[in-house]
């Protein structure tokens, strides 16, 4: 599923289903405003209140055009189909939502972006989440943890005024990655943990550094070049996949921090430092900064699609 501009979306020939005590009906009132944000707002819901999904094609369950839900939760405020459908059960909403991933559908920064705009247009009631996330809150509560989006909200006079992430020292990427792809955020942070022991600063600098440069490497993990970066662990050094290929700016400094336990000094002279690091050589001058491209070691043999971008 794809999300598409809740703005722009137009339905010329439609029908619209809206939730009942028995089951989806068909709604039949004279909408002047026929844009997923005018159905929306015609149910009494405000844009930062609701999230709609498209189907990537007739394919996935021809009937159905899209679904509008309540914001961080699957929740149906209305579902457009086909101006035939007359009638739409729950096996059609199910094949349509059979792809979903809730963590994918609602990833962090979109999360970060629906809260700041419910701040400032203060449309984020504090019955409203919690109705959402299925949490009891007291008069008098002006703190609440929304675990199931990992935030921490803040509110003044019942409105959402301010929030931060739990893992608030995460980068963008890293808490993206985090929700989206569990797993592979593991595998990095078992990585960075191996060679940095307890040092939770330098192992989140280094999570952070890895998923910044990965969400900067064209094409990501398909790129040509990831075989040349592959860790033992199989992982990629995406950060020294950009220093090689991208002319990614980077000092000595860095290179140490974000290579710490994986790399071998050569040969230091009054010119220059010169380090082994995976299967590439790298030569820093008296001013910490690269004094050449990078180099592949002697044992290995030029790959035939070897290019500097």
């Amino acid at each position: 599923m794809v999300e598409s501009s809740l703005q722009s979306a137009k339905a010329t020939s439609f029908g619209i289903f809206v939730p009942s005590k028995n089951g989806l009906r068909k709604l039949t009132d004279d909408l002047s405003n026929t844009s997923i944000l005018g159905i929306a707002e015609y149910l009494g819901y405000h844009e930062n209140q609701i999230h709609a999904s498209f189907g990537v094609s007739n394919e996935v369950e021809p009937e159905i055009t899209a679904i509008a839900w309540e914001v961080f939760s699957t929740n149906i405020i209305f579902v457009l189909t086909k101006s035939s459908v007359s009638h739409l059960s729950d096996d059609k909403i199910n094949n349509f939502m059979k792809d979903f991933n809730y963590n994918s559908e609602y990833e962090s920064m979109m999360i970060e972006e629906t809260l700041l705009s419910g701040i400032e247009n203060k449309s984020l009631k504090i019955g409203f989440l919690c109705r959402i996330f299925d949490i009891e809150h007291k008069p008098w509560d002006d703190y609440i943890l929304f675990e199931k989006i990992g935030v921490r909200a803040f509110f003044v006079n019942g409105y959402l005024a301010a929030f931060e992430f739990v893992d608030e020292e995460l980068g963008e990427w890293a808490r993206s990655l985090k929700r989206t792809n569990p797993d592979g955020f593991a595998d990095y942070s078992k990585v960075a943990e191996r060679y940095w022991k307890g040092d939770y600063d330098k192992i989140i600098f280094e999570v952070n550094a890895q998923f910044e440069a990965w969400a900067n490497t064209p094409d990501a993990a398909s790129n040509q070049h990831v075989p040349l970066h592959t860790t033992r662990f199989n992982t990629i050094n995406f950060v020294m996949l950009l220093v090689c290929h991208y002319e990614k700016h980077i000092d000595i400094e860095q290179f140490e921090a974000i290579n710490h336990g994986r790399y071998k000094k050569i040969s230091e002279s009054g010119e220059s430092i010169i380090y082994e690091c995976g299967n590439f050589i790298y030569e820093f001058d008296r001013e910490g900064l690269l004094a050449s491209r990078p180099r592949l070691k002697s044992s290995l043999s030029t790959p035939a699609n070897w290019s500097s971008n």
